[in-house]
């Protein structure tokens, strides 16, 4: 069911607000997930793999202040803001079943480990490594991008821009992943792509961030253009 939220309001504040710290959440999630691979390409062993933990706890945050951002979304009689919730949803609803058939692939995704003699799948041994694995992030991370160039379309020109080439930023990478994982190269330095998010995160962060700023002096928007400050 789609979250319901203000039945006339003009104040795109809160909405854009649990965005901002949404994607703050997610870059800072991301950006934990640089350590381990960087330690273990430079001979430090695996044992700074362990803040993936932290990591997937920062990304949850993250989703969960997306999903709240749905309920804060404002409604009026106009159908051009009901679609975009409708969708904004869909998408949320996306990356988080694609989240897990993306674990399910794990076996798949290291076929040399899939079987022993009894034919156990001891790709399931990869299971705590799941957030670096792109069959399981790229997926999610195409959603967050889908989420963000939709939300774009709610705000004033620079931050619609900002949030743009962060959402092109991330669909590149995923995209970028998955063909490399797909080539048989997932390994060494493929390890640093599940981190490499961060930069696309933080830049929608400074998008929104802008946006949040702006939105007091909005005066709603309309299907055909983005809305636009009062100030200077």
């Amino acid at each position: 069911m789609v979250p319901k939220g203000p039945a006339s309001t003009e104040n795109l504040r809160p909405q854009i607000a649990f965005v901002f710290w949404g994607t703050l959440a997610l870059g800072f999630g991301s950006a934990l997930l640089l350590p381990g691979p960087l330690v273990w390409l430079f001979g430090g062993g695996t044992s700074a793999f362990v803040l993936r933990i932290p990591a997937v706890v920062m990304h949850f945050v993250g989703w969960m202040f997306l999903l709240v951002s749905l309920k804060a979304f404002p409604l009026d009689s106009a159908r051009f803001r009901r679609r975009l919730l409708d969708r904004l949803f869909a998408i949320w609803m996306f990356w988080f079943v694609a989240a897990f058939l993306g674990i399910g692939t794990l076996p798949l995704a290291f076929p040399e480990l899939y079987c022993t003699i009894f034919c156990i799948p001891l790709g399931w041994r990869l299971l705590p490594y799941f957030p670096f694995v792109p069959s399981v992030f790229a997926p999610v991370v195409v959603g967050h991008a889908i989420f963000f160039w939709l939300e774009s379309r709610m705000l004033g020109a620079i931050p619609r821009r900002t949030v743009t080439r962060a959402a092109q930023f991330l669909g590149g990478l995923a995209v970028t992943s998955i063909v490399i994982q797909a080539a048989g190269l997932f390994s060494g330095w493929a390890y640093l792509l599940a981190g490499l998010t961060a930069p696309g995160y933080f830049l929608a962060a400074i998008g929104s961030s802008r946006a949040w700023r702006e939105a007091s002096s909005f005066s709603g928007i309309s299907p055909g253009a983005a809305p636009r400050s009062a100030g200077p």
